[in-house]
Formats: structure tokens, C-alpha cells, sequence
């Protein structure tokens, strides 16, 4: 398989990860408020939002440490598709 399509198919997976994601949230949410009380789905929206902003905080350095420092090890690592 050539790299371009490599990255192509990677690129489609990613999209369509974020996608289905999108979808799930967007098909739970009328679920979840028929089934909690508004005070319940206040908090949890809360959690929802604290637990996203940890983990951008948390996985922010790992996703651009290759790109920081590229070392010929790193490559075979972390730049495979």
C-alpha cells in the first residue's frame, strides 16, 4: 500500500470516528434527558465538561512529542499508518 493511501484511509477513519461520535451523542441526548432529572443532567453535563477540558490538558504533550523532538526510533513508532 502507497503512502498517499495509507494516509487516505487513515484520514477516512478519523472522520468517520468523529462522525459516529457526533452521532451517538446527538441520538443520547434526547435519551438522557427524557430519563434524568434536570438537576441530574446539569451535573452531568458538568462532569462531561470537566473530563473533556482534562483531557485536552492531559493528552496535549503526547500528541505533538513526536513532532518535537523526531528521532530516527520515533519514526518507526510513532509515524506508521
Amino acid at each position: 500500500m502507497t503512502l498517499v493511501r495509507r494516509i487516505a484511509s487513515a484520514s477516512a477513519q478519523l472522520v468517520l470516528s468523529n462522525g459516529l461520535v457526533r452521532l451517538l451523542s446527538l441520538v443520547t441526548m434526547p435519551i438522557l434527558t427524557h430519563l434524568l432529572s434536570p438537576t441530574a443532567y446539569g451535573t452531568a453535563a458538568m462532569a462531561e465538561t470537566f473530563i473533556a477540558l482534562i483531557a485536552v490538558f492531559a493528552l496535549a504533550p503526547m500528541d505533538i512529542s513526536y513532532a518535537r523532538f523526531p528521532l530516527r526510533s520515533h519514526f518507526k513508532l510513532g509515524f506508521t499508518l
